[in-house]
């Protein structure tokens, strides 16, 4: 049902990608209005980005890139020589407080829900290696995509990964744990939901409130996405949050509870006025 209303995306897993070998940044350029939609649709061809937004506000188009780590400085060369002379901004997440989006009739995220998921506050280098065999990385291609929507879906994926579903499910139980695998989940359009308004909310907090301000917003509901990012000279913000609601009003009644429980300033909300991509990171393809 939710498939044949259009109301979801997909069914399979979410990895994070740092513990794949990859690297995932979010990128924004200010472009003139007119050429916005040419530059997305330019650099949307490319596997490597997954989400596209024109936002209000400086800058104005922003997107996220994921790519092997050895290659993601290569990549991001060749997306600047599509931006039109556009200059490209490059905000690395130094801290991830909470990435948890789960859609509930009252909230766009459930209440007491854990802000970060198992294994995710581990150093990275103590997960070198989790996914290392083709085997394993064959499993992760066959996630990452559509699972069947059947009464037993990883009967059928363990099949095409050539093994029993007692041991895909022990696998998988092993990379959630230790963080590779966030879970395996309905990925909803959230416009579809009743979601209607969304926005990227920012502040500029002082270095001493990063880490209480970050616990803070993400213990609230509706907050889906939190991170400290790299402050620069040309946006000076570096705590970011987003924020789902059914309309503008009870986004803007959102945000401005949000900073005041963190004790931020009153920060930019960048609502979403046109979605050009929103894709899942595709992990070891590169060469398909």
């Amino acid at each position: 049902e939710f498939f044949t209303q259009g109301l979801a995306r997909r069914l399979g897993a979410v990895f994070n990608s740092s513990q794949l070998g990859y690297a995932s940044v979010l990128c924004a350029a200010q472009l003139p209005a007119e050429k916005v939609e040419q530059v997305a649709s330019a650099i949307g061809s490319r596997r490597s980005i997954t989400h596209s937004y024109e936002r209000e506000g400086t800058p104005n188009l922003w997107f996220t890139v994921t790519a092997l780590t050895d290659r993601l400085e290569q990549e991001l060369d060749g997306i600047r020589g599509e931006l039109a002379g556009a200059d490209l901004l490059v905000l690395p997440a130094l801290k991830r407080f909470k990435v948890q989006v789960i859609f509930t009739p009252d909230h766009a995220t459930a209440a007491g829900q854990p802000p970060l998921s198992p294994g995710a506050g581990k150093d990275s280098d103590q997960l070198e290696g989790v996914i290392s065999s083709e085997s394993e990385r064959q499993v992760v291609r066959i996630l990452q995509g559509n699972l069947p929507v059947e009464r037993d879906p990883f009967d059928t994926a363990a099949r095409e990964a050539g093994m029993t579903t007692k041991d895909l499910l022990k696998r998988l139980a092993a990379w959630q744990a230790c963080g590779a695998l966030r879970r395996v989940a309905l990925i909803l359009r959230h416009r579809k939901a009743g979601y209607a308004a969304n926005a990227m909310c920012v502040w500029d907090a002082p270095p001493a409130k990063v880490e209480e301000a970050g616990r803070i917003l993400a213990e609230q509901a509706e907050i889906t996405h939190c991170y400290e990012r790299a402050r620069t000279d040309a946006f000076p913000y570096n705590m970011y949050a987003m924020i789902h609601a059914r309309d503008a009003q009870t986004l803007e009644e959102v945000r401005r509870r949000v900073s005041r429980a963190a004790g931020l300033g009153e920060g930019m909300a960048m609502r979403s006025k046109r979605e050009f991509k929103k894709a899942s990171p595709q992990f070891f393809v590169e060469n398909q």
